[in-house]
């Protein structure tokens, strides 16, 4: 199974993005529900007469124990879609940073031949293109030393720069 087909690539990274998420749903709904609230009694206790007021109360009571059942299930039925959206949206975060960080990692251990490849509707597609260029360049700086080194002449400090830039896998 390629990684990318796995949907929890970076666990801890893209779980705190789907509760982030759902987080500012919960809010979102909190907010628009005291909103609800609020221009209810705004309209009951200052522009309604007494009679309109009741039968106000009276149709909001009928409505809640009507739909209530209905408002619940759709309101769990949203956190569901969001936590699905979440996780698809954190992968395609995620992907991405487990490629370059696997590139880097590979760069650490001194092979510069690998390329970061990503599609262009990837997330982080120029980073990934810099860290390539910017690869490219130090592969030329130590192709170019190994070039000028072996003019010098022989010597301890040749040999040690010499195994040092063999450590790199430029080719």
């Amino acid at each position: 199974m390629s990684s990318r087909n796995k949907y929890f690539i970076l666990k801890s990274t893209q779980l705190n993005m789907v509760f982030s998420f759902l987080t500012m749903t919960m809010i979102i709904f909190v907010i628009t529900a005291s909103n609800i609230a609020f221009f209810v009694m705004y309209f009951k206790n200052f522009i309604l007469t007494e009679s309109e007021s009741l039968k106000l109360s009276v149709l909001t009571h009928a409505a809640l124990s009507t739909f209530g059942n209905k408002l619940l299930f759709i309101f769990l039925a949203d956190i569901i879609i969001i936590f699905i959206m979440g996780i698809l949206i954190s992968h395609r975060i995620a992907g991405p940073i487990y490629k370059v960080m696997k590139n880097v990692k590979g760069y650490k251990e001194g092979d510069l031949t690998q390329k970061i490849v990503l599609r262009k509707s990837d997330l982080l597609f120029e980073l990934a293109n810099s860290i390539n260029e910017y690869t490219d360049a130090i592969k030329e700086k130590i192709i170019s030393i190994k070039k000028i080194s072996s003019d010098l002449p022989e010597c301890k400090e040749k040999e040690t720069l010499m195994q040092e830039l063999d450590k790199f896998k430029v080719e």
